[in-house]
């Protein structure tokens, strides 16, 4: 793959619920404020987990009447 610019993010989306059942499920979840910003988040590990957070996320998003900072409205990604 010849990029000039950018990003590629790759998953994979199997997930195991045992022996006999095999399913997919998306392990990328995409945040954006468009023209502003963009945050991937890729997950690995317990699916009910992954998908309890993502649709946190999600909720807190849409509902944008919640906290003065989120995900996607903060100025800055600082680490501690």
């Amino acid at each position: 793959m010849l990029l000039d610019t950018g990003l590629v993010f790759l998953s994979d989306s199997r997930t195991s619920a045992g022996v006999d059942h095999i399913s997919t499920f998306r392990k990328t979840a995409v945040f954006q404020r468009p023209g502003d910003r963009v945050l991937v988040i890729q997950t690995a590990g317990n699916l009910a987990i992954t998908q309890a957070v993502i649709s946190l996320l999600r909720e807190e998003i849409d509902a944008g009447d919640g906290p003065t900072y989120s995900i996607v409205s903060t100025h800055a990604f600082r680490g501690r």
